[in-house]
């Protein structure tokens, strides 16, 4: 799911550009803000209808019932053992950052661009 959280960016861009080219002249920029609840009432009709998992609901009643609930501090990602893991994870998140940005700043139309 966070994949496909993730890669929804562009369907969500083309489908403003769309309704901006199709309804700004009918609704302005008024109305195109209140098409941006839209997404809204899909969270709530996916909180409505999406059910969890059996085993999650189940692993969670018995969390609850043995007070048993896993929950780790923030920090913990720093102690000798996930260390290397933490490090790891900043160096493959931060060259992301960097190529990605890289590349939008390269094929970005020169009207965005600063100039100074």
């Amino acid at each position: 799911m966070s994949g496909v959280l993730q890669g929804s960016w562009g369907l969500g861009f083309g489908l403003s550009a769309l309704a901006y080219g199709f309804l700004f002249d009918l609704i302005g920029w008024r109305g195109l803000l209140w098409i941006g609840i839209l997404p809204a009432f899909v969270v709530v009709w996916i909180r409505y209808y999406v059910r969890e998992p059996e085993v999650w609901v189940e692993n969670k009643r018995q969390q609850r019932e043995s007070k048993a609930e896993g929950k780790a501090p923030l920090l913990s990602i720093f102690k000798r053992g996930l260390l290397y893991n933490t490090l790891t994870a900043c160096f493959w998140i931060a060259s992301t950052f960097c190529v990605y940005y890289s590349i939008w700043a390269v094929f970005s139309p020169p009207d965005r661009c600063v100039r100074g």
